[in-house]
């Protein structure tokens, strides 16, 4: 029972580290924020870094990219939520140097996906997000980019 109780500490530790309250005020409802949050832990206990979680809004079927840097043959991870409220669904892709995609993502769930690759070659890789359906004009995502 105590092992249960110090790694449930250590968990929430985490998270309280990794995923700042200040968060919050990014996400309406606290679906993103929560989403990312389960998701980092996943991933911090396979020995993950974290970034800073990025937030925005996208129009449906609206896409949205942003750089990051990658040494080759390191492993990275990307999770993106959208608000599960009125977003039905969310999809990433990484774009490496050449213009290839690197690889699908790799756990599913309609308003998550985190997709976790190797990188082939070193450089500036871009990171793309897209809205598949909204219910209002726009729907609020996160997107958070993982290394090791």
């Amino acid at each position: 029972m105590k092992l249960r109780s110090k790694a449930f500490a250590a968990i929430m530790c985490t998270a309280a580290i990794l995923f700042p309250s200040s968060s919050f005020s990014e996400d309406g409802d606290g679906t993103i924020f929560s989403a990312l949050a389960g998701e980092g832990i996943v991933l911090v206990l396979q020995k993950y870094t974290s970034n800073p979680a990025v937030y925005n809004r996208l129009r449906r079927y609206k896409g949205h990219s942003y750089l990051v840097s990658v040494k080759s043959g390191l492993s990275y991870a990307v999770t993106a939520a959208c608000d599960n409220k009125y977003c039905s669904g969310v999809d990433i892709k990484v774009i490496d140097n050449y213009g290839d995609a690197v690889k699908k993502a790799t756990r599913l769930f309609k308003t998550q996906k985190t997709l976790e690759f190797i990188a082939p070659s070193s450089g500036k890789y871009r990171v793309e997000v897209y809205i598949k359906d909204c219910a209002r004009s726009t729907c609020q995502y996160g997107a958070q980019f993982f290394y090791k």
